[in-house]
């Protein structure tokens, strides 16, 4: 005889028509559980005229999480209908759309939030998310009306494109007394070194302290330049080494070959085009269609590309109208592009004063500078951002 002993607990056991099975305790995860405790503890009226009601469209069947953490009574319907009212903005949303403060946003008597697991990285803070309807409330409050508050958002964008247009202008204004620029002058090279047979391959301004190395290729296509043009061969920006002193960055290939091809679109034989402070693409320019090279100029201030003979005009921006032949050439090019070597006001005001004097009535313009000048440059000639994103050699 077995000296077992089982005990079982029969208040607990179940009749499967197979046997008798005791069932095992659930355990329920504690996310899930509070989630269930969440929802039941919202009340529930089975009288349909106590019941409430979506506010928009009258359902009964509301949001719950709307319900439960906004307080609000609107069926999801109407949240995925009416996004003007019940859209949820992250916090960071919050502050730059409603130029709301953190301690504001922190009063949950004024803002309740729904907090959320962070969707980027589950150890990253909680996310935040808050009710449109209540932070535009807030703000008409707060700022006087949305009127009011689009004003001071554009204050701001203004304030904010000053400063980062006085620090421009300030490392400008310091890297000039670093380097004992005068506001004018033209450099005065004089070799400081030199290959064993004589040639030089570095020189210095004698007035500013610049020193400029001197590339083998650019000195053979110097020597070599009248029957290289002679022959239409092509001349590439390989020959020209970046001064960044100068504030030379050239465009990558692709870049120059877009405005090239614009250019020459946009005009036809005889029409004159001007390449201001873009020498990359005008060498472009003149790759595509040898056959107009006598149709593009370009105004440069570095004296190398007076290797295009005839086509090459010094220009110093800090004079827009004291380049030569600027009475001959007044309102004569069709189309022009401008690229101002320094990201500052003056430099791009006198920029536009000579791509007025030299622009044909009804030219074509293109301007490459940085986002920050882009009302300056509305305010001057008109001009509108556009999608076109120039890139250069060095990234």
């Amino acid at each position: 005889m077995s000296s077992n002993y089982y005990e079982y607990n029969l208040a607990t056991m179940r009749d499967t028509k197979g046997g008798f099975l005791e069932e095992e305790p659930k355990h329920e995860s504690p996310q899930k559980k509070r989630r269930v405790i969440d929802i039941n503890d919202i009340p529930y009226n089975p009288d349909p005229e106590e019941c409430p009601l979506c506010v928009e469209c009258g359902s009964l069947d509301l949001d719950m999480i709307y319900l439960k953490v906004f307080k609000v009574y609107v069926c999801k319907a109407c949240v995925e209908a009416v996004p003007d009212k019940y859209s949820l903005l992250t916090k960071t949303e919050a502050k730059d759309d409603y130029l709301l403060t953190d301690s504001e946003l922190r009063d949950r008597a004024l803002f309740p939030v729904w907090e959320k697991p962070n969707p980027h990285k589950s150890t990253w803070n909680n996310m935040l998310l808050y009710l449109r309807m209540h932070l535009e409330k807030f703000a008409i409050e707060k700022w006087g009306s949305l009127e009011n508050l689009d004003k001071e958002f554009e204050r701001r964008v203004d304030e904010k494109q000053l400063r980062r247009r006085t620090r421009v202008e300030e490392w400008e204004k310091k890297r000039r007394e670093k380097l004992k620029l005068q506001a004018e002058h033209e450099h005065q090279f004089e070799s400081t070194a030199g290959t064993s047979d004589g040639e030089a391959t570095e020189q210095k301004c004698v007035v500013c302290g610049i020193v400029v190395e001197l590339d083998d290729r650019f000195a053979q296509l110097q020597e070599n330049a009248d029957e290289v043009f002679r022959n239409n061969q092509k001349v590439t920006m390989d020959y020209f080494q970046e001064d960044w002193q100068l504030s030379q960055f050239w465009y990558d290939d692709a870049t120059a070959e877009f405005i090239a091809t614009r250019a020459l679109k946009n005009t036809k034989p005889g029409d004159k085009i001007a390449f201001i402070s873009s020498p990359t693409a005008y060498v472009a320019f003149r790759n595509l269609a040898p056959e107009r090279a006598d149709d593009a100029y370009v105004f440069e201030y570095d004296k190398r590309f007076e290797l295009f003979k005839g086509q090459f005009v010094f220009y110093d921006f800090n004079k827009p109208l004291g380049f030569d032949g600027a009475d001959e050439m007044k309102e004569m090019f069709r189309f022009i592009v401008a690229d101002p070597p320094f990201l500052n006001e003056d430099c791009l005001s006198q920029t536009m004063e000579t791509v007025k004097h030299i622009g044909a009535k009804g030219m074509l313009l293109m301007i490459d500078t940085g986002a920050v000048m882009e009302q300056l440059a509305k305010k001057l000639v008109g001009a509108k951002i556009t999608g076109f994103h120039p890139a250069h050699r060095g990234g």
